[in-house]
């Protein structure tokens, strides 16, 4: 849903941030996956997508993701950080710059860990950036049936489940995005 925004809006430089490795992380994978569904057979035909590790989560890790980003020949013009400080990060990183965002990129934070980024209130736009909300209570709720579950049937796996995201519009993502992605 996210990139195929991006892409009707024009966005041509997607980035996946992520911190660790991807191919340890299921969850990164899924969302590399789902951002390469959404470009489609625009994959290398105008729009490129690439991925950025991190080392970890916080908001100097993003900002340090985003000074590599920016020093580069092709600098992103659309960004989906998979937690919300890295995307805290990026957004600092942008505002001292002078880069305008959301005119010149876009930034999507993907946890919904909004109380964490409000920690971080001295940082600029620590409560106006976009996000992907994983559903914390529902999640929680899931994995306590399906591991009772997994105890009734003898300790035998259970299947996973597939909750749905809500996404919170911000103010860095264009009026075009937003609507694009039902904000």
């Amino acid at each position: 849903m996210l990139a195929e925004a991006w892409r009707k809006a024009s966005r041509q430089n997607i980035v996946l941030l992520t911190f660790g490795q991807l191919r340890n992380s299921v969850s990164s994978l899924q969302r590399s996956l789902g951002l390469l569904a959404g470009i489609g057979s625009e994959l290398n035909r105008g729009i490129s997508y690439r991925v950025e590790e991190t080392a970890d989560t916080g908001i100097e890790d993003g900002y340090q993701a985003a000074k590599r980003l920016f020093s580069g020949k092709t600098p992103p013009d659309a960004i989906f950080c998979v937690g919300d400080l890295l995307g805290l990060g990026v957004l600092e990183y942008l505002n001292e710059q002078g880069i305008a965002c959301p005119k010149q990129v876009s930034v999507v934070g993907g946890c919904g860990n909004l109380d964490g980024a409000m920690q971080h209130g001295s940082r600029p736009f620590s409560n106006h950036s976009a996000t992907i909300q994983q559903p914390f209570e529902p999640i929680g709720k899931a994995v306590v049936a399906m591991l009772l579950r997994c105890l009734e049937n003898g300790g035998e796996p259970q299947p996973a489940s597939y909750l749905p995201c809500v996404s919170r519009a911000g103010a860095s993502t264009t009026a075009e995005e937003n609507r694009l992605l039902g904000f």
